[in-house]
């Protein structure tokens, strides 16, 4: 009787580095990839607050149907790898797919919150779209729904997920991944140490065309060929004391949750 195919989702906090894994992974024909379904998901049915910024986009992406996909065997391929964020699962872990091993990629809350506020404000001073910058900010990377999602699979599954700091994943890349690989079923392959550039085939269409258009989001992932720390320089954005208190708060989980990462 064959193996179960090894099916892995990895759970990213925003700008943590999550693309450069994936390309990583994607660098492997016979690995089937899957980019922020679940996001799409959530934009789609506008069922989830923190993502009712964005508007109706054009695709068939529901939560069942996510799932669906998510689960089904594809023959040719020797493993399933979806790359999403909990904020889409808010309140819908009924959702959850089946059979997966999971994944956290976290990075510190002085970086991640400070990228993410650059990036909206950039969008926003050149006109791309029109939102309450720090509303957005706060809802989309904060660590908490990251947090809750975790606790939830350390209940219900007890299964416990691996936890990944974006920090070793750069500085040690061949070391981080063979772990990961051996604790997920995958092998190991050279190619997720040095990929091609642009290797995103699989991405929906709309997120091909926000790339093209607006490349602070993906772009230096994007045009990467291997993991390099020196890609994602500090961040000394200054932020209000809002989002300031959010990093206070993040920071508390970021070091509840680096207590188990992978080592």
């Amino acid at each position: 009787m064959a193996s179960p195919l090894p099916r892995v989702m990895i759970w990213y906090q925003c700008r943590s580095r999550s693309t450069a894994l994936e390309l990583s992974l994607a660098s492997v024909p016979t690995f089937k990839i899957f980019h922020d379904h679940f996001f799409m998901a959530g934009v789609n049915t506008e069922s989830i607050e923190e993502l009712n910024f964005f508007g109706q986009i054009p695709g068939n992406y529901s939560y069942d149907g996510v799932k669906d996909s998510y689960e089904k065997t594809y023959p040719g391929k020797e493993a399933v790898i979806a790359k999403d964020t909990a904020v889409a699962l808010k309140d819908k872990y009924q959702y959850i797919p089946d059979g997966f091993k999971h994944v956290f990629l976290i990075r510190d809350p002085r970086e991640t919150i400070r990228s993410t506020w650059e990036v909206v404000k950039s969008l926003e001073e050149r006109g791309f779209a029109s939102f309450d910058t720090r509303d957005l900010v706060s809802k989309l990377a904060s660590l908490q729904p990251t947090w809750n999602l975790y606790n939830h699979l350390v209940k219900e599954k007890k299964d416990k997920p691996i936890i990944i700091d974006s920090q070793d994943l750069v500085r040690n890349p061949r070391d981080i991944l063979n772990k990961l690989c051996g604790m997920t079923g995958l092998t190991f392959r050279e190619s997720m140490l040095k990929w091609k550039p642009g290797n995103i085939d699989h991405w929906p269409d709309l997120v091909k065309i926000v790339n093209i258009y607006e490349s602070s989001i993906y772009g230096a992932a994007v045009e990467s060929e291997k993991f390099d720390e020196a890609l994602s320089k500090p961040h000394y954005a200054e932020i209000d004391s809002p989002l300031q208190l959010i990093i206070e708060t993040d920071s508390t989980i970021f070091r509840k949750m680096i207590e188990d990462k992978l080592q």
